[in-house]
């Protein structure tokens, strides 16, 4: 899958996923510890984008249902802040109501300070309270010259900035450069 991977510093544990299970993997012999299927008691969902969580040790990230609309193909996805027991698959949602209907797959960071969880789609980047799992902050991206996309980013404790990678159209090529971004402004 490429919603993500997640690691366990103090258990030594390396998290990903299946199309269906969520996977742990024993960063010492390699093996996989547990797979599980992942489930969510209110309804069926996808869980991406995800990252551990240093501060409370849980692993956060996005539960997306998809909604079946009045009209013959017609869909609606609804997104809302979760975390995941890696030990059973199960799925808990924290945010009340959705908090969007499009991510980037690319990318979620956490502030684990200030317990805030980014994500981005387009040029938006939205913090998320992970205590309330609602909105905290959504601000537009200004990319330097030719910027499309900020991608693969993690926040950083030290100056509490994400970096990431810029993805550049420079028709043609594209190239991408490295950057960072202050997800308050």
């Amino acid at each position: 899958s490429a919603t993500g991977a997640a690691l366990d510093p103090v258990t030594q544990t390396f998290y990903f996923q299946t199309q269906t299970d969520f996977v742990a993997t024993s960063m010492q012999t390699g093996l996989p510890t547990a797979q599980n299927p992942i489930t969510n008691p209110i309804q069926q969902t996808y869980f991406d984008n995800y990252r551990y969580n240093t501060s409370d040790s849980t692993i956060y990230g996005i539960a997306r249902h998809t909604v079946s609309g009045g009209g013959l193909g017609q869909a609606t996805t609804d997104l809302y802040l979760a975390s995941i027991n890696p030990a059973t698959g199960v799925v808990t949602q924290i945010s009340p109501q959705s908090i969007g209907n499009m991510y980037a797959l690319q990318g979620c960071a956490i502030n684990p300070h200030e317990m805030v969880y980014y994500y981005s789609k387009s040029s938006e980047i939205i913090g998320l309270d992970m205590y309330t799992g609602q909105v905290y902050s959504n601000q537009t991206i200004t990319f330097p010259q030719g910027g499309m996309f900020f991608e693969n980013y993690t926040y950083n404790c030290a100056d509490t900035s994400i970096y990431g990678l810029i993805r550049v159209n420079n028709t043609p090529p594209l190239t991408v450069h490295f950057g960072k971004i202050n997800p308050q402004t």
